[in-house]
């Protein structure tokens, strides 16, 4: 409490004011110790300490704060454990904050890929040119005037010419990746499953959960059928501002 009760002038404010702020740095430390108490009483085997001298956007050096200083100190007496790592010299009196010194820059809009946009973008130009113009197979004619010894040895479609049997084309070729089958075959389900849901005749029943939400009371009021299609296949929703 700022007390300005007995103040009768402007020494007498100042004063009052002196002693404010030396009460309230006096609750602040009081404060830190609470919050350090449970920071400390944490660790099970290892305890961390850091500090910083420079804020970001301040023009003055912040400091160690007390409880810090203590640590220091106490690693210094030599107990075992007990490690000061790193401990930074006050910066001179002249000194400036080195963060005011990195201009930060950013592009708009973003871009989404960001840094890794080249790379993709030529990914995305290999696909472009396989779809317009596939690479041609070992068995056409297109490659016959290429030598084997300039084709990549990790190519699955190049041929061994020590492993070409009596009716001319190559054996030993690496069979389609088990993986790649096992997608082709899912995907393959997901499409059967959906050309029977889609050719059913009929409503397509769908069982209430135990518990509905407020929202969910007012989507069963207002639209069940688009209710019924959340709750069969649900989906991320789109961010809400008034949540």
């Amino acid at each position: 409490v700022l007390e300005l009760g007995d103040a009768e002038d402007q020494r007498g404010v100042a004063g009052a004011l002196t002693a404010f702020v030396d009460r309230w740095r006096a609750h602040d430390e009081r404060e830190e110790r609470r919050l350090a108490y449970v920071a400390v009483t944490r660790p099970r085997r290892l305890l961390l300490c850091s500090g910083y001298w420079w804020g970001e956007g301040t023009k003055r050096p912040r400091g160690p704060s007390v409880l810090l200083r203590e640590i220091h100190d106490t690693c210094l007496d030599g107990r075992d454990g007990y490690v000061v790592d790193v401990w930074a010299p006050e910066p001179a009196g002249d000194a400036t904050n080195p963060t005011t010194e990195v201009v930060l820059r950013a592009e708009w809009p973003a871009d989404p890929l960001g840094a890794r946009r080249p790379v993709i973008a030529e990914g995305a130009a290999l696909v472009r040119r396989f779809l317009t113009d596939p690479p041609a197979g070992p068995g056409d004619p297109d490659r016959a005037d290429l030598d084997p010894a300039d084709l990549d040895p990790a190519d699955p479609d190049r041929a061994d010419p020590d492993r070409v049997d009596a009716e001319g084309t190559a054996s030993g070729l690496p069979e389609p990746d088990e993986v790649v089958r096992g997608w082709r075959r899912e995907v393959d389900l997901l499409l059967a499953e959906r050309a029977t849901l889609v050719g059913r005749d009929g409503p397509v029943e769908v069982g209430l959960p135990g518990q509905l939400s407020v929202s969910q009371l007012v989507a069963l009021r207002r639209d069940p059928q688009a209710l019924a299609g959340v709750l069969r296949r649900p989906m991320p929703t789109r961010p809400d501002p008034y949540a």
